[in-house]
C-alpha cells in the first residue's frame, strides 16, 4: 500500500496561462538538458501538464490568477484518482530532478517559494497531477489574487 512521505502546500500566480516548477538547485549534471534546452523542448500545445529535465511546465486555462498546490511525495504509484471525480482532470508523466529538490517558478511575481525535497541526486520522478477548477469557466475574479483553480502534483520514485 501506498505511503505518503511529505505533503507542502503553496500557491502561485498564473501568468500568461502558465506556471513553472523547477528544479531548485545549482547542481551540475552532465545527464540533464541544459535549462534552455528542456524550455525549448517543453510542450505547449499539447496536454497542460509538460515535464522535461529540471523543468515541469502547467497549462492553465485560465490567464492571469493564483493557483493552489500541493506538492505530495509518495513512496510508491498513490494511483489514480481519476474515476473518484469528473470534473478532476489528471496527467502523469515523468520528471527527471538533477538536484533532488523543486521550487515553483514565478515568471514575473517575486513571491518567495519554500523548496519541496524529492530525495536523491540525479533522479528521475513518476508526476501525476490533477486539476480542478474553482469558479466555472468563462468567470473572471475580482482580483488577480483569487484562485481559479487548485493542483495535487504527486512524485513518486521511476523504477
Amino acid at each position: 500500500m501506498a505511503a505518503i512521505i511529505r505533503i507542502m502546500d503553496d500557491s502561485t500566480l498564473v501568468e500568461y496561462n502558465e506556471f513553472t516548477i523547477i528544479d531548485d538547485g545549482e547542481v551540475e549534471d552532465p545527464v540533464a538538458k541544459p535549462f534552455a534546452q528542456s524550455w525549448e523542448d517543453r510542450d505547449v500545445t499539447g496536454d497542460w501538464l509538460a515535464g522535461s529535465d529540471n523543468l515541469l511546465m502547467i497549462n492553465s486555462a485560465y490567464a492571469t490568477h493564483r493557483v493552489r498546490i500541493r506538492f505530495e511525495l509518495w513512496d510508491v504509484d498513490p494511483g489514480s484518482n481519476s474515476q473518484q471525480s469528473p470534473e478532476v482532470d489528471e496527467i502523469t508523466t515523468s520528471f527527471y530532478s538533477s538536484s533532488g529538490s523543486i521550487v515553483i517558478d514565478e515568471m514575473l511575481g517575486d513571491d518567495d517559494h519554500d523548496s519541496f525535497e524529492l530525495g536523491p541526486l540525479g533522479q528521475r520522478w513518476h508526476v501525476r497531477a490533477h486539476r480542478r477548477a474553482l469558479m466555472p469557466q468563462g468567470c473572471f475574479p475580482e482580483s488577480i489574487r483569487e484562485e481559479l483553480e487548485s493542483y495535487i502534483i504527486q512524485f513518486w520514485p521511476f523504477d
